[in-house]
């Protein structure tokens, strides 16, 4: 596989299938990730996914893995809103 694509999920999503499953859904994250890999594999693009809660974490993977990767896809999660 030529094409590999990193995925970056970002804050909370560790704490998909438990954290208010009536709001966000009863999929967990290693779910999520495994239907990305089968997508991905079937249309022969290579997948690397990463999570933290942390910004500086996330920042580090993305400058640890972009001469490896051809693209991103980035779910921002929390740095997009707040819920009060």
């Amino acid at each position: 596989m030529s094409l590999r694509i990193g995925v970056l999920h970002g804050p909370n999503l560790n704490s998909l299938g438990t954290r208010e499953p009536s709001i966000y859904g009863s999929m967990t994250l290693d779910q999520i990730n495994a239907m990305i890999s089968d997508a991905a594999e079937s249309g022969g693009v290579g997948i690397t996914t990463f999570q933290s809660n942390q910004e500086g974490d996330l920042v580090d993977w993305v400058q640890a893995e972009t001469s490896e990767v051809s693209g991103w896809v980035v779910n921002a999660a929390g740095f997009t809103h707040s819920r009060r």
